[in-house]
Parts: structure tokens; C-alpha cells; sequence
């Protein structure tokens, strides 16, 4: 289940900022992110020739979301919270295997998405 919960995650927040910066309500299918990293395969397979792309895929996904969630931590001064939400990026990017890039991207669903969304009929929406 991981690959897709990774496809998922990728297309959901492609959705989300489509929706969020343009105005655009656009259903995404595998592959169909502006870079095409949205692709189960990309860490089914476990390629190492692959293991970029996806934590690329997941970094850019983590950005969209940070960049408003940075802006409502920022306001409440809460430093701690700002540098726990980015030290996600810089953890993916320095993950050795995918079992490491999919742990930390579980993480990031579980406390810092399921804390600040809600996901419901596939339309993603601030708490």
C-alpha cells in the first residue's frame, strides 16, 4: 500500500494547489502532477534509479503544503512548530533507502496533514 499512499499523496497536494493558487478544481490521474511524479511505480519497485524522483515527488508535496502552513505558524510565533514542518524536507532528502522516504512521509501525514486538513470525497481543505 505504500507505493500507492505515495501516488496519492503526490496527486492530492498537485490537486490541492491547483485549487488553492488558481481556482482550478482538476482530477488528477497517475502521472498527471505538472512533473509526472505522481507514479506508483516510481517506489513499488523500489529502482534505485528511482529513489530521487520520489523524494523529489514527496518534497515538492510537503512544499505545497508548507507554503501556507510557514505563513499560520509564522503569525503564531511558533518557531518550534515552523522548524518541526521543515525539517521534513531536509530528512527526506537525506533518507538513504525507501523504506526510510516512505516512514517519513507517513509521518508527515500523520502529524503534520491529519493535523492542519481534513480530506474528505477528495477535496482537501484547511482545519
Amino acid at each position: 500500500m505504500d507505493a500507492l499512499d505515495y501516488e496519492y499523496f503526490i496527486l492530492n497536494a498537485f490537486k490541492y494547489a491547483f485549487k488553492r493558487d488558481y481556482g482550478i478544481v482538476k482530477n488528477l490521474g497517475r502521472g498527471q502532477d505538472p512533473a509526472g511524479l505522481g507514479e506508483a511505480s516510481y517506489v513499488s519497485y523500489e529502482d534505485p534509479d528511482n529513489i530521487e524522483k520520489a523524494k523529489i515527488g514527496i518534497c515538492y508535496s510537503i512544499g505545497i503544503y508548507l507554503k501556507e502552513l510557514n505563513e499560520i505558524v509564522l503569525s503564531k510565533e511558533d518557531y518550534e512548530e515552523y522548524n518541526y514542518l521543515n525539517s521534513f524536507i531536509k530528512r527526506i532528502i537525506s533518507a538513504k533507502n525507501y523504506e526510510e522516504v516512505l516512514k517519513i512521509q507517513k509521518e508527515f501525514v500523520e502529524k503534520v496533514f491529519n493535523k492542519y486538513y481534513n480530506l474528505s470525497d477528495g477535496i482537501i481543505t484547511l482545519k
